[in-house]
């Protein structure tokens, strides 16, 4: 029990650092874009909407790619092991919010970096 919830908040730990580095590399390579959108009119808020929902299409296919493998190792260990496991809709559940939070979060976090996309840093 307590080693499996140390092991489910470490990895959420760790998943958030993954994914906020990897939000804020891809808004480090797009800030041109974002500064672009800002000289044209677009405000923060729609920005801010921009990656809040890359944050949480990426927790969506994070998501569904770890599903497909959690089934089938949950397949695998019931077969192999012969271990009355399954897969159950309140894990799937319980995990899916985890992961959207997860993401979502560290995207919160990463969008600071929109704000300094500033449109005279182009030229």
């Amino acid at each position: 029990g307590q080693f499996f919830l140390f092991g489910v908040v470490l990895a959420l730990l760790v998943g958030a650092i993954f994914v906020y580095q990897m939000m804020v590399a891809d808004i480090k390579k797009r800030l041109p874009e974002y500064a672009t959108l800002t000289a044209v009119g677009y405000r923060f808020g729609y920005l801010f909407r921009v990656v809040v929902w890359q944050a949480f299409l990426l927790a969506a296919a994070g998501y569904a790619v770890g599903a497909v493998a959690a089934f089938v190792l949950y397949a695998v260990t019931r077969s192999a092991a012969r271990l009355p496991i399954g897969m159950t809709a309140e894990r799937l559940g319980v995990v899916l919010v985890l992961a959207v939070g997860m993401c979502v979060g560290s995207g919160l976090v990463a969008v600071r970096k929109v704000r300094t996309a500033d449109p005279a840093d182009l030229f």
